[in-house]
């Protein structure tokens, strides 16, 4: 099953991970049962546009693709891990 998506968001396509516990941990975080994944980022250049989460939807997380302050490892980002099988 494919782990990537895509969808038009305020006229762009972005792309956004839907891996199974990625969904899991985002529908909590989110408080949301029908979010269809996490949004990558979709602005900067290719080291960060689809390569890091999306700084809007994930502002504090250690994944997104700027570098400031106090940043935290969300549940999310634990689970892309844990999903792409290299960690538990």
């Amino acid at each position: 099953e494919k782990v990537i998506g895509y969808k038009k968001y305020k006229g762009r396509q972005i792309s956004f991970i839907k891996s199974p516990k990625v969904l899991e941990k985002a529908k909590l975080h989110f408080n949301c049962t029908t979010i269809s994944g996490v949004p990558l980022e979709f602005h900067g250049g290719e080291g960060t546009a689809g390569a890091h989460w999306s700084k809007k939807f994930m502002n504090t997380d250690f994944m997104i693709g700027d570098s400031y302050g106090d940043l935290s490892i969300s549940e999310i980002t634990l689970a892309v891990f844990e999903d792409s099988g290299w960690y538990k």
